[in-house]
């Protein structure tokens, strides 16, 4: 395959892009569609992050890598960096933009579970990904950045439940990349009616290194009664920069719970959506981030209720420390025939030094008058001297006092994760991120 880099494309290129991949014509059309709409829209423009055109140009885009055909020749660095040493029962695994490993346990395929690279999936199962990639949740036409993602994805994930199924052990997905790559990759769940299933995802790159961009897209569809966990992680090195958006559709009396943790890449933006359509659909939204050194972190939960006896509720908890930066600016949104709905947010930064800067941005649109119940709170503060001078007087060190307490601040919003594996990630990477 021909290297492409994005400042040189060009309509005949996506096409020859497509093609050389041996994509059926609706996807190429689709992904046409969407580099149009890439070229005629203008920047995505968030309150208190610059997102600059200059951001998506000169990358290139990875070349596929030989496909692995056991767990033993996915290549050291990959399994160190995506924490998995021994084969994942049911993941995939995508290294520099591509699947590089996939797995799927025979009982979970023999009640027609479908979970495999989105490239393959694209190839095989052509009616199901083409009634709902880049539809809906996260269309090819809508903002500049998930436009450009629609247009040159590499690989991602797809995920389908069939109706009725309960997947009682965790799905993952493992997004790795180095180098100065442009790393476009989508993942598509689909949750047909009264199905369960938890998906975990974590995005990493080594220390010091990471790609040149990573522009990622969640697509959630949870139809009436399903309940779906999804679980995403960013653990990037401090020279990747990160986009991301995941937008879940949610139908009648479904459930959409949302665990983000934000703490690697020097720049990164998650915004995270849940769009309440269906009468008794509930979302739910967890973040935490911990911004330090050079980073600046924006993380933007929003909740829109447009069905009737709809719920959401967001809690965020962040910390920053030496010159990190971060935005905090959720979203709820009812419309006028949202009538019943509740929701509520929550959030909270505490400052470790004097020299990071937050910015808390809460934002509550209520249009119908009948509704069950709205509100928002949003804190920041500093460390507390005297919590800090009353464990250093019962003989801990400043660090051993200072960890304490940030582990004290994080520990109501990880206590809501329902994952317990998810929950002892989140401490490791808060551990060390209280490191020098």
């Amino acid at each position: 395959m021909a290297m492409y880099r994005t400042e040189r494309l060009a309509e005949d290129d996506v096409v020859a892009f497509s093609k050389g991949r041996e994509e059926p014509d609706w996807l190429t059309r689709l992904r046409l569609k969407a580099w149009r709409a890439y070229e005629e829209l203008p920047m995505l423009h968030l309150e208190r992050t610059t997102l600059k055109e200059s951001m998506f140009e000169g990358l290139a885009l990875p070349v596929p890598a030989a496909r692995a055909a056991s767990w033993d020749e996915v290549p050291e660095d990959v399994r160190r960096g995506i924490g998995h040493e021994s084969a994942p029962a049911n993941g995939v695994v995508l290294a520099n933009g591509y699947a590089l490993f996939s797995a799927l346990d025979a009982q979970w395929e023999e009640k027609g579970v479908i979970f495999k690279s989105l490239a393959e999936a694209a190839a095989q199962h052509g009616d199901i990904v083409e009634k709902y990639l880049a539809s809906e949740a996260v269309p090819a036409d809508g903002d500049k950045p998930w436009a450009l993602n629609a247009a040159l994805w590499s690989d991602g994930a797809f995920l389908y439940v069939p109706e009725g199924v309960e997947v009682t052990v965790p799905f993952h997905v493992a997004v790795w990349g180095n180098g100065e790559f442009g790393l476009f990759d989508r993942v598509l769940v689909v949750a047909a009616p009264n199905s369960r299933v938890t998906v975990v995802e974590e995005v990493s790159s080594p220390e010091g290194d990471g790609p040149g961009l990573r522009t990622g897209v969640v697509e959630v569809y949870a139809e009436a009664g399903a309940q779906v966990k999804y679980c995403a992680l960013q653990t990037m090195g401090e020279e990747g920069k990160n986009l991301t958006i995941r937008r879940a559709i949610v139908g009648n009396d479904a459930l959409v719970q949302w665990v983000v943790g934000e703490f690697g890449s020097s720049f990164s933006v998650g915004i995270s959506e849940s769009y309440l359509k269906g009468r008794g659909g509930e979302s739910t939204n967890v973040t935490v981030f911990f911004a330090s050194g050079q980073q600046h972190i924006d993380v933007e939960p929003r909740m829109y209720h447009v069905g009737t006896h709809t719920q959401s509720n967001i809690a965020v908890k962040g910390v920053n420390r030496d010159e990190g930066r971060s935005v905090y600016a959720p979203i709820t949104d009812m419309a006028d025939e949202a009538d019943e709905a509740a929701a509520f947010q929550k959030g909270t930064v505490l400052l470790l030094d004097p020299s990071t800067r937050t910015y808390c941005i809460p934002q509550l649109y209520v249009a119908e008058e009948a509704v069950a119940g709205a509100g928002h709170a949003a804190t920041v503060g500093q460390v507390d001297e005297e919590q800090m001078f009353y464990l250093r007087s019962r003989g801990l060190s400043e660090k051993e006092a200072l960890k304490l307490l940030v582990f004290g601040f994080f520990h109501p919003a990880i206590d809501m994760v329902p994952i317990p594996e998810v929950r002892q990630r989140l401490e490791q990477l808060i551990d060390r991120k209280m490191e020098p």
